[in-house]
């Protein structure tokens, strides 16, 4: 049995644990809103509109209708922008937030797993850099308050690890208040990070947003593993910052409010047991997330080539020309990524 590196989406749907389309942008985001009175929610090009519950009096949350890249998500703020501005958004409401759905259906399993090593080791400074309400906030708990959070990705890990691919979800309730939620992979595809605070500001929005794709970039480097991580981060202690975030590694460096002391290594001591735990998920990262190929006989799924092109070419398999056939075999092979026909000849 032969194996490939796939897309988290290839191996979701081959599993049937994802039946959605390949969404190719990059974030989706959340953008909860209060005002002082009620209005009519407006139709939009970019977001939809929705009745928000648990914000105080007119809460309105405003979701973006597909994940975007940061080019045409800027496009989406603009529109934002206006409904800001026509609305008057309340200013740093402490029961509001933004969260981002960070899309990995195009990624490899490998990659998430570095970037939920990264994020660890960063989370407790990317929660401050998100506001003072936003530290043991109960709607975006950082691990070193839900050790539960933690304990769930790892066994999302180990899954992955034994080619589990099948049991890879997490239930919405265990997770939905961490600050990073695993839950929406096997739905969406994503990973959410809700540590962000309550902000309207569009500039300060899409800043956030870049900085969390510096961890997404990072955590796609080529030949990086998690146990790679945990050496940078011992070769380089706080310095990992800027390996990760680059230009806006200053932003993210703490200094304790009373003693004015540098303490950003310090916060990423307290998470580095986390980190570890997930980089030790796996004895062989080179093997981690790779899809398991077998081969199937045509004749063994010559109902299902029948029914395709039937739908594709209005015939039966065997009575359609070469390249009709070949196409058959592509859309195939596309519905079960983990299966490759074979012929008695050898491939085909």
């Amino acid at each position: 049995m032969s194996q490939q590196v796939s897309t988290i989406y290839d191996i979701m749907r081959s599993t049937g644990k994802y039946g959605g389309d390949r969404l190719r942008g990059e974030v989706g985001v959340e953008i909860e809103t209060e005002t002082e009175k009620a209005y009519d929610y407006p139709k939009m090009k970019f977001w939809n509109t929705t009745k928000d519950n648990s914000l105080r009096d007119f809460g309105v949350e405003y979701i973006l209708k597909q994940p975007m890249d940061i080019p045409d998500f800027e496009k989406a703020l603009s529109e934002f922008d206006l409904a800001e501005k026509k609305y008057k958004f309340r200013k740093g409401s402490i029961s509001t937030s933004v969260h981002v759905h960070l899309n990995f259906l195009n990624d490899t399993y490998l990659t998430m797993a570095n970037f939920v090593t990264a994020y660890a080791l960063v989370e407790n400074l990317l929660i401050r850099y998100s506001g003072p309400d936003r530290l043991s906030n109960l709607f975006c708990l950082p691990m070193c308050d839900a050790e539960g959070v933690k304990d769930h990705i790892v066994t999302l890990l180990s899954y992955v690890n034994r080619n589990m691919f099948a049991k890879v979800s997490v239930p919405a309730e265990k997770c939905k208040y961490g600050g990073l939620n695993p839950s929406p992979l096997s739905t969406l595809g994503t990973l959410e990070v809700r540590t962000f605070r309550g902000e309207t500001d569009t500039k300060i929005i899409l800043r956030w947003i870049e900085i969390l794709m510096k961890l997404k970039t990072f955590a796609r480097r080529t030949n990086l593993t998690p146990v790679d991580i945990m050496h940078m981060w011992k070769d380089h202690r706080a310095g990992i910052l800027d390996l990760i975030f680059h230009e806006y590694a200053a932003e993210l460096r703490w200094k304790d409010p009373k003693t004015k002391k540098d303490v950003t290594d310090d916060l990423i001591r307290q998470n580095l047991k986390f980190a570890a735990d997930f980089a030790c998920v796996s004895k062989d990262w080179t093997k981690f997330g790779l899809l398991k190929i077998k081969p199937v006989y045509k004749e063994k799924c010559k109902e299902a080539l029948d029914e395709i092109a039937q739908r594709k070419f209005k015939g039966p398999f065997d009575s359609l020309q070469y390249q009709e056939r070949v196409a058959v075999m592509e859309s195939y092979h596309n519905l079960y990524p983990n299966q490759k026909i074979v012929d008695a000849d050898g491939d085909i």
